[in-house]
């Protein structure tokens, strides 16, 4: 069964946190999120413990994320991979990898982790999204 959980709007636009119950799979609630970006606005600047997937419904989306580097498990490349999303683009983020969203148009996304949701910022990204909200 899905269902609403919470839901939050500020100057960035709506979030609306799903939960769907899956009794008797191994992970037995699954968060997921459905959340509008108003244009000029950020979103994210965090990063999580388990793969995380987010689609673009409508609109326009720059994603800035830091892979992980192949040659050394559990640091970061030096240099932000920047692509922008249209609607129907999926982008999937590996355990550790900082992201943020910026709308280039207003936008609505889903997005959804392989485990439980949880969250660490990533304070250089985190900033950007926190200025953009002045």
């Amino acid at each position: 069964m899905l269902c609403l959980k919470d839901t939050h709007e500020d100057a960035r636009g709506g979030l609306y946190v799903l939960e769907w119950e899956r009794a008797g799979w191994p992970v037995p609630t699954q968060e997921v999120l459905v959340f509008t970006i108003n244009k000029g606005y950020a979103r994210g600047g965090d990063y999580h413990k388990s793969r995380q997937f987010d689609i673009v419904i409508a609109g326009k989306v720059e994603c800035r994320f830091l892979p992980l580097n192949p040659s050394f498990p559990g640091f970061l490349q030096n240099e932000d991979v920047v692509k922008v999303l249209n609607p129907g683009e999926v982008v999937s983020f590996e355990a550790g990898s900082p992201h943020m969203f910026t709308a280039l148009e207003a936008s609505l996304m889903v997005e959804w982790l392989v485990g439980p949701f949880e969250k660490t910022m990533y304070p250089p990204y985190r900033k950007i999204v926190e200025e953009k909200m002045k």
